[in-house]
């Protein structure tokens, strides 16, 4: 008595029911594979179901300061062309404490994704397992290639303590004779020792004096004077400007303004109080402040930064 088959398609794959009341005909299996009932395929001769492979994956720098940017590297073989989606799970050494979890987007099979994640913040200091997952429009997960792990190590450092900063030349932090106005038109704080003149940044000094207000805090300008820049940098400065005071020996500079804030450009003249932007975070930046410098000569021209701080309470600050 030959066997009975009785198919069910669940509209994405089949699911193959036999009821063995004799041999199987041959051929109905083939090492465990099942057709795909929606286009008639398989695993071995449709190279869209086959899986992918992981042909590469790395996190760079190793070790990181908590707040620095890290990159993850991926490459993919094999496999669909299109529906990969790939995320790495960041868990802490000895599988305690919060698994971190970072989207790197889409994947292109043959092509070198570089996913640049700037959230370390959210890392506690110490040692980390970084694991790439890969995984298809039907959640088949990809196996890592022959040679290749799936998995790399991350070690993050704490930030370093601020140091106090450097007492400035005397002779040189006076505070300009003739009056000026607090470029902030609004409540606002000075902050701790690391947001003052001279703190370390790691990687460079910190040349002004950060001033903490909420997000559209106005902005004004402090002296009367020209607009000589006006740009952006991604990450850094943000949204920033540069006043060249009346006198012509002095620049003052405004960083992190809030988008579309500025109503100044390069050539017009202001007036003192005169609102020119709006405390913002834009760029390299933890939350609404402005990053106000005070240089006496050109900026980044041969001229050198100042501490602005005695200059900024004798404003009214």
């Amino acid at each position: 008595m030959g066997g009975i088959r009785v198919w069910v398609s669940t509209g994405v794959s089949a699911v193959v029911m036999v009821l063995a009341l004799g041999p199987a005909p041959a051929g109905a299996f083939d090492g465990g594979t099942v057709a795909r009932a929606h286009d008639g395929g398989s695993l071995a001769g449709d190279r869209r179901l086959r899986p992918a492979l992981i042909r590469g994956f790395r996190v760079a720098p190793g070790q990181v300061r908590r707040g620095r940017a890290v990159l993850f590297a991926l490459r993919v073989g094999g496999g669909p062309r299109r529906g990969l989606r790939a995320r790495v799970e960041l868990r802490p050494a000895g599988r305690r404490g919060r698994v971190i979890r970072v989207g790197l987007g889409r994947v292109r099979v043959g092509r070198r994704l570089a996913h640049r994640w700037a959230g370390s913040r959210r890392l506690r200091p110490g040692a980390y397992t970084a694991r790439v997952l890969v995984l298809d429009r039907y959640g088949g997960r990809a196996q890592a290639a022959r040679r290749v792990s799936p998995r790399a190590r991350l070690s993050v450092l704490a930030p370093p303590e601020p140091k106090p900063a450097p007492a400035p030349d005397p002779s040189r932090r006076a505070p300009r004779g003739g009056g000026g106005v607090f470029p902030i038109a609004g409540p606002h704080s000075f902050g701790d020792a690391g947001s003052r003149f001279g703190a370390d940044r790691g990687d460079h000094i910190h040349q002004g004096q950060d001033v903490s207000a909420a997000e559209g805090t106005p902005v004004v300008a402090p002296r009367p004077g020209t607009i000589t820049v006006r740009a952006f940098q991604a990450d850094g400065a943000g949204n920033y400007l540069v006043l060249r005071d009346a006198d012509g020996d002095r620049d003052y500079v405004f960083m992190h303004l809030q988008d579309g804030s500025m109503t100044v450009g390069v050539g017009d003249g202001v007036r003192a109080g005169q609102r020119i932007a709006s405390v913002g975070s834009t760029g390299s930046s933890s939350g609404p402040h402005l990053h106000f410098e005070i240089w006496e000569g050109p900026w980044q021209a041969g001229g050198s930064p100042i501490d602005p701080l005695p200059q900024l309470l004798d404003w009214g600050g």
